[in-house]
C-alpha cells in the first residue's frame, strides 16, 4: 500500500513540476493577434518633463513583479493550464465568476488573487494614457504638447513572439510662467476687503512671479490661503470661496515677424476671494465637564465656576481656592457636582490656546483639542461653535463649548503578554500575565498613576545542550509609575532648551518609574531594583500638518538601578565557564550599580499606511556612570572605600563610565496595493573613559535575534570576527548565555511584505551587521579579532522568508533565515563547498510578536 502511494506521490511531483516548467513561457495563453506588454513604457523627445513622472500618469503597464520579473504571471499560467488539463470541458473561469467551490475555487484564487493575467496591449487604454500624459503636461505648465505611441511588435529568432513595447513620442512645446500675481476681493466696505486681504498674507503666496504654471501649487495655495484666512477669525470661510482667473492674452506672448519664439511664454494669475464673510470674535469658552456615568440627559447638578464671579463666601462654600482656580482664568466651567473637587482647573485652563476676547484661530484651536484629547482623565472631546452673527454696528462673535466626559478614575486590568529578552539562547518569545492597578487623575492634574505585577515564563537551551524547550526561564516582577502631563521642574528643563517654553506648541509628559525585577534560569538568578526620570515633550505643530509629521523628543536626567547576581545562585558548571572570561566581562555577572543619562530625538511619518514612502529616524546620546563614580570619590576621601580608581564602589558594586550615540532609520516605501518595501538601518558607537575598561553589558550594542540580525540567535554575532569560543576560552560547551556584545554597531536590514489575504501576510528579507570592540578594550580584553581594523571589517549577512498573521490587535511572525557570510568562519561563505569550513547547521528559526521594525 504504501508503494502505491509513494508512486501517486512521485506521479502528482512530476506532474506539478511539468506544468510549471510549461508555465514558465509568458506567452503561454495569449491568443493569435494578441501582444504581450512586455515591459514599462517608454517616452522620447521630451525635453522639460521627466520619464519616470510621466510613467506615474500611465495606467498600462506590464506584468508586476515580486523580487523575480512576471512571478505573478507565471502562478497565473500554471493555474491556468491546470484548469485546461482538469476542466478541459468547461470554460475558462473569469475574475468575477463566482468561486465553483472545490479544486477549481483554489485555482481561481491561484490566477486571480496570488497570480495575475497577461496585460496584453490595448489600444484603448493607450488612447486613455495619451489623455492623461496631455493633462499631466498641462498641469506642470505645458499648455499645447504633441504626443504620439508607437507600438513595436518583438520578433525572435523563429518569428513573432507575441510581446510587444510601446514608446511615447512627447514634444512639451512652450512653458508658461507666472508673470504677475494680484489678489481681489469682493465686498462692499472698503475696510472689510482691505482686512480680509490681509489675513490672505499675500506675501506668503506659493504662487510666485517667474515660476512655471502647476496645478498642485495651486491646490496648496487654495489649502494655505483657507488656513491664514481662518486662523485670522472667519472661522466660516472655506476653500471652495477662492477662485484663480488665468490670463494668458498678454502682448509679451506674441512673437514679431522673422523672429524667434521665447523659449517661454507667461500668464497673469488674478486670485478672487468670491465671498468676503464675518470675522469672528471669541465671546466665550465654555468648558463642561460630566462625570462618566453620567447618563444621556440626566438632570444632574451642573455648577458654574467662573474665578471672576466667584465671592469669597462662594469660593468657602464650594470649597474652591486659589490653587484650584485663580483669579487669572477667564473660561467658564460647567462641572457635575460629583467632579467639583476632583479637578484643577487652572491646569485645564493652561491647555485652552483660544483667548477670550480675541479672533477666532484654527491653528490655536487645533492644538487646543489635541492637547485636552491627550489627557488621561478625558473620556471624550466635542468642541461646538455657537456663531453670534452681528447686529447693527456689533461685531461677529462665537462661544466655544467643549462637552467633556471624564474617564473614570480609577481601572484595574489583567492579561497576557508576551515579552523578548536581550540575553536568550532561543529566538523564541516567552508568554506571561500582567495585572495593573491605574489612577487617572491621582493629583487633579491628569496624572496617571500606574501599580503592575508581571510574571513571565520562558523556555530556553542550557548550556548543556539539547532540545531548545529544555529549560525554563522565569522572570517576576512590579513596577510603580506616575506620568504627569507637565514639566516637572519647569523653568531648569526650559532653561536647557528656550524652544521648550511655547507651551502652545509643545505637549509636556514627565515620567517617574520604579521597578524590582527577578529573573532565574537554572545557570544564575539575577535581580535588578532601580528608578528613573524622563522627560518627553511632543511637537504639536508638526503633528497637526498634513503629512503626519511628529518631533518626540525624551530626556532621561537620571536612571539608576542595582543589579545582584548572587554568587550561591551560579550554577557551578556556569561559574566555570564564567572564570573563562575576560576580567572587564566577568563584570557583567557581579553585582552592578548602574546609572545614566539620555537623551533621544524622533522625527517620523512613519505608518503601516501604503499610499506613500513614510520615515522614522531616531537619535540618540548617553553619557552613564558618574553618579557612581562622585560618590565613589566621596567615600574614598572618607576612608570608606578602598580607591576610586578600581570602579567599585564601596568595594561592592561595579559601575563603569561611558558615553553612547546611535542614530537609527526606518523607511516604509509602498511598492503597489498589496505589497511594501522596508528598510532599517543602524549605526552606533559608545566607549569607556575614567579607567573604565568596557562598557557595561546594558549599555553595549548587540547583534543577532528576531529583530536584528536574523540568522543568528539573540545576541550571539561577533563582535567582529571571533565568537563566543573565543571568550570563554578551553571550556568544552559553550555557553550562549555570555554574548559579550560590542561598543560599535553597523546594521542594515531589507524587508519585501506581501499580502496574499486579509490576516495572512508573506515577507522575504535580508540583514547585513555586525559589532565590534575599540581598540582600547579589545586591547584589556586581550581578543584581537574583536576590534574594528580593516581584517576585522566584515559583516554577518543572511537572508530568509517569512509568514505574518495580522490580526490588526496582534501581528504574529515566522521567519527562517540562513546564514550566508559569516565572520567567524575563515572562508566567510557559509553556503561553501568545502563543508568542512563551517558547521552543518546555520540557519535560524525565529517567532516573533509584530513587525521587527
Amino acid at each position: 500500500m504504501s508503494a502505491i502511494i509513494q508512486k501517486y506521490l512521485k506521479t502528482t511531483a512530476w506532474l506539478l513540476l511539468a506544468v510549471s516548467l510549461g508555465a514558465c513561457s509568458t506567452t503561454r495563453h495569449v491568443e493569435r493577434g494578441q501582444l504581450l506588454l512586455k515591459k514599462e513604457p517608454a517616452f522620447k523627445g521630451n525635453k522639460a518633463l521627466s520619464s519616470g513622472e510621466m510613467l506615474l500618469a500611465v495606467d498600462h503597464r506590464p506584468n508586476s513583479r515580486w523580487l523575480l520579473p512576471k512571478v505573478p504571471l507565471y502562478v497565473y499560467n500554471t493555474g491556468r493550464t491546470l484548469e485546461k488539463w482538469w476542466y478541459r470541458d468547461l470554460p475558462p473561469l473569469g475574475p468575477e465568476d463566482p468561486p465553483p467551490g472545490g479544486i477549481r475555487s483554489g485555482l481561481r484564487w491561484m490566477m486571480y488573487r496570488f497570480g495575475e493575467p497577461p496585460v496584453l496591449i490595448d489600444e484603448d487604454l493607450i488612447a486613455r494614457d495619451t489623455a492623461s500624459l496631455r493633462a499631466f503636461a498641462f498641469a506642470n505648465g505645458y499648455f499645447f504638447p504633441e504626443i504620439h505611441y508607437e507600438i513595436d511588435t518583438l520578433n525572435g529568432i523563429l518569428g513573432p513572439k507575441k510581446k510587444g513595447t510601446i514608446t511615447y513620442t512627447v514634444q512639451e512645446g512652450h512653458a508658461w510662467r507666472i508673470r504677475d500675481v494680484s489678489l481681489v476681493a469682493f465686498d462692499s466696505t472698503v475696510a472689510r476687503v482691505f482686512k480680509f486681504k490681509e489675513a490672505y498674507r499675500k506675501q506668503e503666496s506659493l504662487l510666485r512671479k517667474g515660476d512655471l504654471y502647476n496645478q498642485n501649487t495651486f491646490y496648496a495655495e487654495r489649502i494655505r490661503a483657507m488656513n491664514a484666512i481662518r486662523n485670522a477669525g472667519y472661522f466660516t470661510f472655506t476653500a471652495d470661496m477662492i477662485q484663480f482667473s488665468i490670463d494668458t492674452a498678454l502682448d509679451v506672448n506674441r512673437t514679431p515677424p522673422g523672429q524667434v519664439p521665447p523659449k517661454h511664454k507667461f500668464l497673469d494669475i488674478e486670485i478672487q476671494l468670491t465671498q468676503t464673510p464675518y470675522s469672528y470674535f471669541i465671546r466665550e469658552i465654555v468648558m463642561n465637564l460630566k462625570a462618566h456615568d453620567r447618563p444621556q440627559g440626566e438632570d444632574r447638578p451642573m455648577i458654574r465656576l467662573r474665578s471672576a464671579e466667584l465671592t469669597p463666601e462662594d469660593r468657602d462654600r464650594l470649597g474652591i481656592d486659589i490653587a484650584q482656580l485663580d483669579t487669572g482664568v477667564n473660561i467658564t466651567f460647567m462641572v457635575d457636582s460629583s467632579l467639583l473637587h476632583r479637578v484643577n482647573y487652572n491646569f485645564l485652563a493652561q491647555r485652552v490656546s483660544q483667548t477670550e476676547g480675541l479672533g477666532f484661530n484654527l491653528a490655536y484651536a487645533t492644538r487646543t483639542y489635541n492637547r485636552l484629547q491627550e489627557l488621561s482623565m478625558i473620556q471624550l472631546l466635542l468642541v461646538n461653535y455657537q456663531l453670534h452673527p452681528p447686529i447693527a454696528n456689533s461685531r461677529a462673535e462665537m462661544t466655544i463649548v467643549m462637552d467633556v466626559q471624564m474617564a473614570e478614575q480609577y481601572q484595574l486590568k489583567a492579561g497576557g503578554e508576551t515579552f523578548s529578552r536581550d540575553i536568550t539562547s532561543t529566538n523564541l518569545p516567552g508568554i506571561g500575565a500582567n495585572f495593573v492597578f491605574r489612577n487617572k487623575n491621582t493629583f487633579r492634574k491628569s496624572e496617571l498613576f500606574e501599580l503592575s505585577a508581571i510574571g513571565n515564563v520562558g523556555l530556553y537551551a542550557s548550556d548543556n545542550g539539547g532540545s531548545p524547550f529544555q529549560s525554563v526561564y522565569y522572570e517576576l516582577g512590579a513596577n510603580a509609575s506616575v506620568n504627569f502631563q507637565q514639566l516637572l521642574f519647569e523653568r531648569g528643563i526650559t532653561r536647557m532648551n528656550k524652544r521648550l517654553r511655547d507651551t502652545k506648541r509643545f505637549s509636556y509628559q514627565t515620567s517617574w518609574s520604579n521597578r524590582v525585577r527577578t529573573e532565574s534560569r537554572e545557570e544564575y538568578r539575577r535581580s535588578t531594583i532601580g528608578t528613573e526620570l524622563t522627560y518627553s515633550w511632543t511637537d504639536v505643530f508638526l503633528a497637526s500638518t498634513k503629512d503626519k509629521m511628529r518631533g518626540i523628543g525624551r530626556f532621561t536626567p537620571f536612571a539608576l538601578s542595582f543589579i545582584s547576581i548572587p554568587t550561591s545562585s551560579i550554577d557551578s558548571a556556569f561559574g566555570e565557564r564564567l572564570l573563562q572570561l575576560p576580567p572587564a566581562i566577568q563584570r557583567d555577572y557581579q553585582n552592578r550599580f548602574s546609572t545614566r543619562s539620555q537623551w533621544v530625538y524622533t522625527w517620523q511619518n512613519y505608518g503601516s499606511v501604503r499610499s506613500h514612502p513614510t520615515f522614522w529616524t531616531q537619535y540618540s546620546l548617553e553619557v552613564g556612570g558618574n553618579l557612581p563614580h562622585f560618590l565613589d570619590r566621596i567615600a574614598g576621601i572618607s576612608a570608606v572605600d578602598s580607591s576610586y580608581t578600581d570602579n567599585t564602589f564601596l568595594n561592592r558594586f561595579f559601575y563603569g563610565q561611558y558615553v553612547k550615540g546611535a542614530l537609527e532609520g526606518r523607511m516604509s516605501v509602498p511598492l503597489g496595493k498589496v505589497s511594501t518595501f522596508v528598510m532599517r538601518g543602524l549605526i552606533g558607537a559608545a566607549t569607556p573613559y575614567n579607567k573604565t575598561p568596557a562598557v557595561p553589558q546594558e549599555s553595549r550594542f548587540y547583534a543577532g535575534g528576531t529583530s536584528s540580525m536574523r540568522g543568528w540567535q539573540s545576541n550571539t554575532l561577533g563582535p567582529g570576527t571571533s565568537n563566543l569560543s573565543d571568550f570563554q576560552g578551553n571550556s568544552t560547551v559553550i555557553s550562549s548565555l555570555i554574548a559579550p556584545g560590542g561598543e560599535l554597531v553597523l546594521e542594515v536590514n531589507a524587508e519585501y511584505r506581501l499580502d496574499l489575504g486579509t490576516y495572512i501576510e508573506v515577507a522575504a528579507f535580508t540583514d547585513a551587521g555586525n559589532v565590534w570592540f575599540t581598540p582600547g578594550t579589545s586591547r584589556r580584553l586581550n581578543i584581537p579579532s574583536a576590534n574594528l581594523t580593516r581584517d576585522n571589517l566584515r559583516l554577518g549577512w543572511d537572508a530568509g522568508a517569512g509568514i505574518r498573521f495580522d490580526f490588526s490587535f496582534l501581528i504574529m511572525r515566522v521567519d527562517i533565515a540562513q546564514q550566508l557570510y559569516a565572520p567567524d568562519i575563515t572562508s566567510g561563505w557559509v553556503l561553501s563547498r568545502d563543508r568542512t569550513l563551517y558547521p552543518a547547521r546555520r540557519w535560524q528559526f525565529n517567532l516573533g510578536i509584530g513587525y521587527p521594525f
